[in-house]
């Protein structure tokens, strides 16, 4: 009888913990953006991604060489799609990601300051592995996550 007891119990156990997981689904549409939007921009709408491909850089507020890339970003924006590309700043400082944006001079491109880390969740990003380009494909699923910037990216940054 005891053995049974513990076998049910173990069963019960892993059921329930398969269903309380909650990490993010890699074959799903690649979540909307729930961020803080701090540029001037118009916002990233990953629903309406299916038929372009969309850039999100995510960084840690500290990495200035980070800044650098933001800016070439700004500065080309026009050069991509709307809405097709844009930052996530990690930190718990929402002011801070305001000020920083304002001083590196990003007003049109869209910067999202993820002070709760609930997009970076939503992308599975650690901050530890920051920075991170991730693509999102025509289908609207996430194709790509990399430290180095997408040829696509780089290739209009130049």
């Amino acid at each position: 009888m005891t053995n049974k007891l513990l076998l049910t119990t173990l069963t019960l156990l892993t059921i329930l913990l398969s269903a309380c997981d909650s990490s993010p689904d890699k074959s799903a549409l690649a979540p909307e953006l729930e961020g803080t939007l701090i540029s001037s921009a118009a916002p990233i709408a990953i629903i309406n991604s299916q038929q372009e491909i969309k850039y999100l850089y995510f960084t840690p507020i500290d990495c200035e060489s980070c800044w650098k890339i933001l800016e070439q970003m700004n500065k080309h924006r026009e050069e991509f799609p709307a809405g097709s590309i844009g930052g996530i700043i990690m930190s718990e400082d929402i002011f801070a990601v305001y000020e920083a944006t304002r001083a590196h001079f990003i007003n049109l491109l869209p910067i999202y300051a993820d002070h709760d880390e609930n997009i970076a969740y939503d992308y599975d990003v650690e901050i530890e592995k920051a920075p991170l380009w991730v693509t999102i494909d025509e289908s609207g699923k996430i194709s790509n996550r990399s430290p180095t910037i997408p040829d696509a990216v780089k290739s209009v940054l130049k």
